[in-house]
């Protein structure tokens, strides 16, 4: 699960900017936290929101993690192939091109806490590190680097069954260390890596390949089926089952986010035709007969989003990963979009603690409160392009204050007042 993540000097993000996972001290409803079942165990929001207006920065913030994640993970493979580390800082500023780049996340595997980061420009690593921390005891260091030194935990060294300087030449100066300690199968390395493996980042799910996804999914594993198929009923979308059918391989060209791969079982996917099954009724509203669409055809551009949405979710509760969306509310209807919350914020269903980061413009979540004021952030671009982050939870809003009517008046940040009535366009 995820505490905390930061970045800095990052596209759009001069400063430090970071959202937060670990819930304050509040009257919101509990149920939108995990906490673990063992003693003095770990509390966490199982989902956060982005709010913020058109180019404020909220994609840019879920491309930080992406780079952070891609980077820690294929460093090792990718630095030899490359001129420079493929990392943009924040451009409108003199000099700051030249500054690092920073990025750190703040995450539980187990019962253990980890804070792992380290700093860059696009020639080399500057700084790295990973911290861990027991319950109830104080954080201790892993390893810190500086540019090519490296010191580590003596204990942490005294426990492998390998040694760690015949590895360090490896580290060259644009290969993170974790991704070394990884290629090489040291389980520190591992379990960090394959933390990132279990954070999936989309910034369009609604195209060919993951409706085929999903209806991979459903054809080979009997309980998703009957979860998609509840999802369906309480959706309301129209159709009451659908019947996947393999017509051949998928060969699509869509432009999507290769994070997202990570819900792939195999690089090669199948294309499938899916139908939807609608009912016929007679003059006098009864069931005579039921039809089929093409769900990729006939049905709404929000209810194929659904489908190869429904997969993702249904993946992530049952496997405990963190899924980080951009625009996640993008057709569908306020309360559609309103539903797939409440089901991942409950404890019904996400009860292992997936956890949901996404960015939105809808405010009817924060109209009906269906979140507490701690997962609701707030992105700002100032005039000189530089984008922050704050939390509801931090503003000095009445607690009881209507939340949709403070964030348009602008007292959350992440609004843009808009006046068109004062432009004159000479057009002629």
């Amino acid at each position: 699960m995820i505490a905390k993540f930061t970045v800095g000097n990052y596209l759009s993000f001069k400063g430090l900017c970071s959202i937060n996972l670990e819930p304050v001290a509040s009257k919101d409803s509990s149920e939108n936290i995990y906490t673990s079942p063992i003693e003095n165990s770990i509390r966490l929001l199982k989902s956060v929101s982005i709010y913020g207006s058109n180019s404020a920065g909220k994609s840019n913030f879920l491309k930080a993690f992406s780079f952070m994640k891609n980077w820690a993970i294929n460093s090792f493979n990718d630095a030899n192939r490359i001129s420079e580390i493929p990392i943009t800082p924040y451009l409108l500023k003199k000099d700051d091109d030249k500054k690092n780049s920073l990025f750190e996340v703040i995450f539980y595997t187990g019962e253990i806490k980890y804070r792992y980061g380290f700093e860059l420009t696009k020639d080399s690593i500057s700084q790295e590190w990973l911290f861990y921390a027991e319950p109830k005891k104080r954080e201790q260091p892993y390893f810190l680097r500086t540019a090519q030194e490296i010191t580590s935990n003596n204990s942490w060294k005294r426990t492998l069954n390998i040694k760690i300087d015949p590895i360090i030449p490896y580290v060259k100066p644009k290969v993170l260390f974790i991704s070394v300690l990884s290629q090489f199968n040291i389980d520190l390395g591992n379990v960090v890596i394959e933390w990132f493996n279990r954070n999936l980042i989309g910034f369009d799910i609604s195209n060919n390949y993951f409706i085929n996804k999903t209806a991979s999914l459903i054809s080979s594993q009997p309980e998703y089926y009957i979860a998609l198929h509840q999802l369906i009923k309480n959706a309301k979308l129209g159709f009451t089952s659908v019947q996947p059918t393999i017509i051949g391989k998928y060969k699509g060209e869509e432009m999507f986010s290769a994070d997202f791969f990570d819900f792939a079982f195999g690089e090669e996917i199948n294309d499938y035709q899916i139908l939807t099954k609608h009912n016929v009724y007679d003059n006098k509203n009864k069931i005579i007969k039921s039809i089929f669409f093409d769900l990729k055809k006939q049905e709404s551009s929000g209810s194929q989003k659904f489908f190869a949405l429904a997969g993702a979710l249904l993946n992530a509760v049952k496997n405990n990963q963190i899924l980080w969306i951009d625009e996640f509310d993008s057709k569908f209807h306020p309360l559609l979009f309103e539903a797939i919350i409440k089901f991942f914020n409950s404890n019904k269903f996400n009860y292992k603690g997936s956890q949901l980061i996404f960015t939105t413009h809808n405010t009817h979540l924060l109209k009906e409160k269906i979140l507490r004021r701690d997962q609701v952030f707030t992105i700002d671009k100032s005039e000189y392009g530089e984008s922050t982050i704050n939390g509801m939870h931090t503003s000095k809003v009445r607690i009881d204050a209507s939340h949709e009517k403070e964030y348009f008046a602008g007292k959350l940040g992440g609004v843009q007042k808009i006046d068109l009535n004062s432009t004159q366009l000479d057009l002629f």
